[in-house]
């Protein structure tokens, strides 16, 4: 009996060195094998407003961003997001994630200019490519080599706008959220504009952004109504929002021009016949160069595509093709292809960057009508 014992006692030792010593085979040639898999896929990091005050801006770039990713069909592509919820210190955090952790060499985004600011010159030391499709402040075209821009610089849209806006109003006031570095810009280069354009500049009010009301700011320019033609409104979505509907409710009757921000449903849904007839500024973009995304992204998401969507499209697309095809995942290689991109046909018309970075756009004033984004017309 108790040899028996001692035999399966035997066995059973056999046995778990055994499982044991297979279990430490397979993970020792893991560990010894290079990982040729992994270095074969090709990472992008992606660092957007996924939740904050922003937020709306950042699914219209993940749509676009979504539907290149799918419209490539590369397998060896990863795509990693991050949340930088407009806020500068949350980008730096998300960023140093994505190139330390993830070991990215390109980064799209991001999106709100202060973080867009605020990650630059990590990227430019770590060499991170980053390729913003939403940043407008002027200040990036000289944030470093590996900083690119797929959005239109502040000081073009504005010297449009203020044109404009001298032109057909002359007397304008103006509030801007004082809180973001390219509406802080956008004021400054809207006021330069109007004044250059024979107009003048009645009131100019900054605003913290995200408060419940703007009473106390609209209230301000109540002693001067009567000389004022058109009121310019710089902020995000949210807050543009509640400056129309207590404009209206205080008895302000008064043409509003904006940037591209209301070009969207959060604007027009809540505010309905308030949204008609207001103005705004933004990239032209002839639909008929590619029809088939317009027609595509339109039947997927149930809605037409924002500037943003089209520009994060296009970021992700530029990039891919060059890192699929002859970088991989090289940042310095990267980056000297992307100086090279020159009248690339894009979902937007074509892109060309410059020596900083900036690719150069044609812009154009529209109008809200019947619900829908259209040419203003005199």
């Amino acid at each position: 009996m108790w040899m028996k014992n001692q035999t399966k006692i035997i066995i059973w030792l056999i046995v778990i060195v055994i499982v044991i010593a297979g279990i430490w085979w397979g993970t020792s040639r893991k560990s010894i094998q290079p990982p040729t898999a992994e270095k074969n896929v090709i990472k992008i990091g992606v660092l957007i407003p996924l939740t904050g005050k922003a937020a709306n801006f950042g699914k219209y770039l993940k749509n676009g961003i979504d539907m290149a990713f799918d419209d490539y069909g590369k397998e060896n592509i990863k795509l990693i997001y991050e949340d930088e919820a407009c806020d500068p210190q949350r980008a730096v955090s998300a960023f140093r994630k994505l190139i330390d952790l993830d070991k990215v060499s390109v980064v799209i985004g991001a999106f709100c200019s202060s973080c867009t600011l605020a990650i630059a010159p990590i990227a430019e030391e770590n060499k991170v490519v980053l390729i913003t499709p939403g940043s407008a402040a002027e200040t990036i075209s000289e944030a470093g080599d590996f900083i690119f821009r797929n959005h239109i610089r502040t000081s073009l849209e504005m010297k449009k706008l203020g044109q404009f806006m001298a032109e057909n109003y002359k007397n304008i006031a103006i509030f801007y959220d004082n809180t973001n570095d390219a509406m802080i810009l956008a004021e400054k280069y809207l006021k330069e504009s109007i004044i250059e354009n024979e107009g003048e500049i009645i009131n100019s009010i900054g605003f913290i952004s995200g408060q419940a009301s703007y009473y106390t700011e609209i209230l301000k320019i109540k002693p001067d109504l009567d000389r004022i033609n058109a009121i310019h409104i710089e902020a995000l979505t949210k807050d543009a929002v509640i400056f129309v509907k207590e404009l209206a409710e205080l008895g302000i009757n008064k043409q509003l021009s904006f940037d591209n921000v209301v070009a969207s449903k959060e604007f027009i849904e809540p505010l309905g016949d308030l949204a008609e007839g207001v103005i705004f500024i933004e990239p032209k973009f002839n639909k008929e160069d590619n029809l088939a995304f317009w027609t595509k992204y339109e039947e997927r998401y149930g809605e037409f595509p924002t500037v943003f969507s089209v520009q994060a499209y296009d970021s992700f697309m530029i990039v891919a093709k060059i890192m699929h095809n002859k970088c991989g995942n090289d940042s310095i290689c990267l980056k000297k292809e992307l100086y090279k991109v020159k009248d690339y046909q894009g979902a937007g018309g074509k892109i060309s960057f410059d020596e900083n970075g900036d690719v150069e756009k044609e812009v154009i004033i529209k109008t809200i009508k019947n619900g829908k984004f259209v040419p203003y017309k005199d």
